[in-house]
């Protein structure tokens, strides 16, 4: 890499530091995200969606497809020399905090290959709504519609997740008129078909795709689905 542009986003990383944690707290709306790539030297747009945001507390952030799903639920993190840590279950994420008058800029160089950068603008949001989610993780309501399969999203190991059955129906009725065929539970969708009742999980939300896993108590790892909104209804 030219010596001139490494120089550069050093001198980027360590300028207007976020140095007052009090000010990340509330809700924040992700409004860009771009990638520097060290191959090509170059900075690219990501795309992304127009409903994420992350919400800190004190003690707690939760990220949200609002006012959908909580991607989560609450998960603690941490706010040292001009960092952010989130800790949870699965993994840990840690961003270099820079800023830019209103904006909230996340810096993510954890990896060899680029720099991802994420920009934040301060948007309030239902209170009621948040607490909601952090309770119930998924407004299964606003997700009363017909979905239609669209792919099957394997796990890294064949083998692994052979061991439960699972079920991809070809349309996915979650309207009123069907709720006798289905139940929710926080971010567990309880679908019967076929004499038999399968469970997913609601993964993550992509526009007008939701990402559902197979629950299967045998192990960790998952096999899902990919359904689309049918959009004539």
């Amino acid at each position: 890499m030219d010596k001139y542009l490494f120089t550069v986003i050093i001198l980027i990383l360590n300028s207007c530091s976020f140095s007052n944690q009090k000010k990340m707290l509330g809700s924040w709306q992700l409004i860009r995200q771009t990638e520097f790539s060290f191959q090509y030297e170059s900075t690219f747009e990501v795309e992304i969606e127009n409903d994420i945001f992350w919400y800190f507390e004190k003690d707690n952030l939760t990220k949200l497809n609002y006012p959908r799903f909580a991607n989560q639920g609450e998960i603690g993190y941490k706010f040292r020399n001009d960092s952010l840590y989130i800790l949870n279950n699965d993994f840990a994420e840690s961003y270099k905090v820079i800023s830019s008058f209103d904006t909230l800029i996340l810096c993510d160089a954890s990896n060899m290959v680029s720099i991802q950068y994420y920009y934040f603008v301060r948007k309030d949001l239902d209170v009621n709504i948040v607490n909601q989610l952090k309770t119930d993780i998924v407004d299964w309501s606003l997700f009363q519609k017909k979905w239609e399969f669209s792919s099957f999203i394997p796990e890294n190991s064949f083998e692994r997740y052979c061991i439960c059955p699972f079920f991809a129906p070809d349309t996915l009725d979650l309207t009123v008129q069907n709720k006798a065929n289905y139940f929710t539970s926080s971010d567990t969708l309880y679908y019967n078909s076929a004499d038999l009742t399968y469970a997913y999980q609601l993964s993550f939300v992509q526009g007008n795709n939701i990402y559902l896993s197979v629950v299967c108590p045998e192990r960790k790892g998952f096999s899902g689905f990919m359904y689309s909104m049918v959009m004539d209804q």
